[in-house]
């Protein structure tokens, strides 16, 4: 299969999932008695400091994720910190409407010099890469407690995690990067656990369910929504179907866990973004992130 055909049927994969989570939410709101009103009465119940935390999580966890990039690119540039923030957010920007990332690549690569763009594309795609391998673990703890699965599979996955483990330094040796794995994955690590404690905050306070449950609970939808290819202007729909499933096992009702969901994805998504175009217009702010 050539190159080409494979982005289409990655692309033709990407638009069913679409199409299947319009339907599906279509279908799932026939099923309900879904009162719209009471999305609204969730929010104004919220307690003001919530409305405080939720944007320090997401400030927190991109924070995490400008130091991760400045280790990241110190093989071809050291960047300051100011530098690296702004090339995060305005990649965040560019990726939110073009598939499989392809923006977050592009523009990184383009603000360093041509002989340095095939080391920050590796650069990116292993920082990625480190995020994706801490939500598959994180995930795969949460789907395992949530299906009390036996204590032999959780075994076989520490098995298999020090395999990864014992191979990663040979991927890295490949991808000539000067980054250690440790505080790579250490980064990746603590921004997961910043940017899912919006959703822990929000669903301990609506679910009577024990801490463990609704940990696990994030993990898994979590893992569930990276796997599932999706084009970034349906991540609300596919987040709000995964959710759902997951609406009865923590005791929330529909409505408020599509609060849950949208506030989650404004302060998590949508307001990096909204800042990275902010920032993309202004020359100076550039010339600032390439000098």
């Amino acid at each position: 299969m050539s190159h080409k055909s494979k982005q289409f049927l990655w692309q033709a994969c990407k638009i069913a999932v679409a199409l299947f989570t319009v339907g599906y939410i279509v279908w799932y709101l026939q099923q309900i008695d879904f009162q719209e009103q009471n999305i609204l009465g969730y929010l104004n119940s919220l307690p003001l400091y919530f409305w405080m935390l939720l944007p320090v999580f997401s400030i927190s966890s991109w924070m995490m994720e400008t130091i991760k990039w400045q280790l990241l690119a110190t093989s071809s540039q050291r960047l300051t910190f100011t530098q690296s923030l702004y090339q995060n957010l305005t990649s965040q920007a560019a990726s939110f409407l073009t598939p499989l990332r392809a923006g977050e690549f592009a523009l990184k690569a383009s603000y360093f010099q041509q002989h340095q763009r095939k080391n920050i594309l590796k650069a990116v795609a292993y920082g990625n890469f480190c995020q994706m391998t801490v939500t598959v673990i994180f995930g795969a703890i949460g789907w395992w407690y949530l299906a009390d699965l036996p204590w032999w599979i959780f075994f076989i996955g520490i098995f298999i995690l020090l395999i990864l483990m014992h191979l990663s330094p040979r991927l890295h040796q490949r991808l000539s990067l000067s980054a250690g794995i440790a505080p790579i994955l250490g980064l990746s690590a603590l921004r997961y656990v910043l940017f899912s404690s919006c959703w822990l905050l929000l669903l301990s306070y609506s679910s009577t369910s024990p801490t463990p449950t609704v940990i696990s609970c994030i993990t898994a939808m979590y893992l569930t929504v990276s796997i599932v290819p999706s084009m970034q202007l349906f991540d609300l729909a596919l987040k709000w179907s995964v959710a759902s499933f997951f609406a009865d096992s923590l005791a929330i009702p529909m409505e408020s866990m599509t609060a849950i969901v949208a506030v989650v994805w404004l302060f998590n998504t949508v307001l990096p973004v909204i800042i990275g175009s902010l920032m993309l217009p202004f020359p100076q702010f550039q010339k600032a992130a390439i000098s």
